[in-house]
C-alpha cells in the first residue's frame, strides 16, 4: 500500500485549478504558500499506478484536507497532470470522491518532486491523467549492487554491508549503517516504465577522477556538487543534484537496457554525505516524496528504528541543499558550457 504526500488547495496561492472537461483551465503556474506542509495519506492500490477511473484505488485511513475529512475507503482518482517537459516535473490532481467522472474543484495535489514552499512552478503540458503512466515507484533514490562504499574497514560493496557497520560521512566521521532495504525491479517493469531505468555514471565523469569505477544508481539518487558556479548560484559551494540531471553531462546517460535491477537504500540515522566508488553522494533521504514509494515492509522496518518517521508532518533537514529541478538544470546546463567538472574542489 503505497504513502503519498498530497498538497491541498489551500497549500497554494489561489488554490488549485479545477477539472475541467478532460484537464484544466488556469493551469500555466503554481505557486507554493511559505509554510505550506503537505499531508501524509496512504492508499490500497492494486496496479501502482495513478489512474483517473480506477475503483481499487481508495484510501486505507481517514484523512483532513483544508478541513474536510475523507474517510478510509474513500476512492481516490487523478483528474488532471500538469508537466514541466524542460524540468521534467509532474504534478497530478485528485479526487476523493465520486466515481473518477466528476470534474470540477478538485481536492488535492501529488508531485514527482517535494515542492518548495515560497517557490512559482511553470508548466506547459495539461492533459488528462486517464490511461497515463503515473507509476508510484517512479523515484526511487538508491544504489546497485557492486557499488563500493568507504567504512571504517576500507571499500566495501553495498550488498555486503550489515547493520551497525561504520560508514565514513563527509561531515561526522564514521557512523553506523542502521538499515539497508531492497527494491527489485522486474525487466516487465522496465520494458512499461523506462523512466525507471538506472543512471549509468562513467568512471571519471564527475570530475578529480571520480567516481573510480563506473556506478549505476537510480535516477533521483542525489551527488555532491562542489564547484565555484554552484557557489554562485546557491551561496554555498556544494548542494546535492540528483543523477537524471547529470545525464546532460558526457559520461553519464540512462542505460539502456530492459535487464532486471536491483535498488538498495542506504539508511542512517540522519541524511548523510557518504562516499560511494569515491565520489560524495547521499544516504537515503526520508523526506516525503521518497518515503511514501517505499513498499509497507520498508516502512515498517523504518519505523521499527525511528518510531513516527514515515508518519511524522516534520520534514528531515538534508545534509546539504537540493535546489528543484530547474535549478539542477540550471547548474548542470553551465558547467557544460564552461567545461566544468562537477567536482572541482578536493574534499
Amino acid at each position: 500500500m503505497p504513502f503519498f504526500y498530497v498538497y491541498s488547495p489551500d497549500d497554494f496561492v489561489g488554490g488549485l485549478p479545477s477539472e475541467s472537461t478532460n484537464a484544466t483551465s488556469g493551469w500555466n503556474s503554481l505557486t507554493l504558500k511559505p509554510g505550506a506542509t503537505p499531508t501524509l495519506i496512504e492508499m490500497v492500490d492494486d496496479d501502482g499506478n495513478f489512474d483517473e477511473v480506477d475503483a481499487s484505488q481508495v484510501l486505507a485511513g481517514d484523512i483532513n484536507l483544508d478541513g474536510t475529512t475523507y474517510a478510509a475507503g474513500s476512492p481516490v482518482h487523478s483528474a488532471y497532470d500538469l508537466i514541466n517537459s524542460s524540468t521534467g516535473l509532474k504534478v497530478t490532481s485528485l479526487h476523493f470522491t465520486g466515481d473518477g467522472n466528476n470534474g470540477g474543484p478538485v481536492h488535492g495535489l501529488i508531485a514527482t518532486e517535494e515542492l518548495l514552499p515560497g517557490t512559482t512552478y511553470t508548466f506547459d503540458i495539461n492533459r488528462t491523467s486517464h490511461l497515463k503512466s503515473n507509476p508510484s515507484s517512479e523515484y526511487v533514490a538508491c544504489f546497485t549492487p557492486g557499488t563500493r562504499i568507504e567504512t571504517q574497514n576500507g571499500a566495501v560493496p553495498i550488498e555486503a554491508l550489515q547493520p551497525g557497520d561504520m560508514i565514513a560521512t563527509r561531515d561526522r566521521g564514521y557512523q553506523p549503517l542502521r538499515l539497508l532495504l531492497r527494491t527489485y525491479v522486474s525487466r516487465e517493469r522496465l520494458v512499461t516504465h523506462p523512466n525507471l531505468r538506472p543512471i549509468h555514471i562513467t568512471a571519471g565523469a564527475l570530475g578529480l577522477g571520480l567516481p573510480t569505477r563506473d556506478l549505476l544508481v537510480s535516477p533521483q539518487h542525489r551527488f555532491l556538487t562542489i564547484s565555484p558556479i554552484a557557489k554562485r548560484m546557491f551561496s554555498r559551494e556544494d548542494i546535492l543534484v540528483s543523477a537524471k540531471r547529470l545525464t546532460a553531462l558526457p559520461g553519464i546517460f540512462v542505460q539502456d537496457s530492459d535487464d532486471p535491477v536491483t535498488y538498495l537504500h542506504f539508511v542512517m540515522d540522519q541524511h548523510e554525505v557518504i562516499f560511494a566508488d569515491g565520489t560524495p553522494t547521499e544516504s537515503f533521504y526520508c523526506g516525503p516524496m521518497a518515503v511514501h514509494l517505499l513498499d509497507e515492509a520498508a516502512r515498517v522496518e523504518i519505523d521499527a528504528l525511528f518510531p513516527g518517521l514515515t508518519t511524522s508532518s516534520e520534514i528531515p533537514k538534508p545534509a546539504r541543499t537540493i535546489p528543484c529541478g530547474n535549478q539542477q538544470k540550471k547548474l548542470i546546463e553551465r558547467h557544460r558550457k564552461n567545461h566544468k567538472a562537477l567536482l572541482n574542489y578536493a574534499f
